[in-house]
């Protein structure tokens, strides 16, 4: 597989097929997921995981690949899928991935994993149904967890999420966020950075 411009890109469930492949080079595992997450910025792409099937091996291998780049593309695919596409969060939220997203968050050491699953929450959380399992599996403590994992780049995407959740005035962020201390912890870890 390559990005060249005379060679079309593989289906979705070819990038699938070879980035569940073992036997294959890292290399190549990453470029399909590469290729993958080109090919889901295209609505209809994105619709199509579920049909295809797709959704389960990106959420597993966000689970539990030991190769820090496999989680971080497969954050990459879940969040870009989902952004801006009714479908996909639909798709996203029938399928449970939420919890998958905030374990991942809550759990995963890779600086790099965590950027791409906030990215995904700040996709994701435009649906107000999953909006509301997000505030119901305490989605605002997991990400005030994040805020201490002292990654500045992490810090910044967590900051911002959670200022868009304010400033887009969803249920409960604003008390989410005093309840979580939310101020007390940015300014605690600013100090040490």
């Amino acid at each position: 597989m390559s990005l060249t411009t005379d060679t079309p890109l593989p289906t979705s469930t070819e990038c699938i097929e070879l980035i569940q492949n073992d036997s294959k080079p890292l290399e190549d595992r990453i470029t399909a997921f590469d290729e993958l997450e080109e090919l889901v910025e295209s609505l209809d792409n994105a619709n199509d995981l579920r049909p295809l099937s797709l959704w389960h091996p990106i959420l597993q291998i966000l689970q539990s690949s030991p190769d820090e780049q496999l989680r971080m593309y497969a954050a990459w695919v879940v969040g870009t899928a989902v952004q801006n596409n009714e479908k996909a969060q639909k798709d996203f939220l029938d399928l449970n991935a939420l919890p998958v997203v905030l374990h991942s968050l809550k759990n995963d050491t890779s600086p790099l994993v965590k950027q791409k699953l906030i990215y995904t929450l700040s996709s994701a959380l435009s649906y107000p149904q999953i909006y509301t399992q997000f505030t119901s599996l305490n989605g605002f403590t997991t990400i005030t967890q994040t805020l201490k994992d002292g990654d500045s780049t992490v810090l910044r995407r967590a900051i911002h999420l959670l200022t868009s959740l304010i400033e887009r005035n969803e249920e409960g962020a604003l008390d989410a966020c005093g309840r979580e201390g939310v101020v007390e912890i940015v300014l605690e870890v600013l100090e040490n950075l």
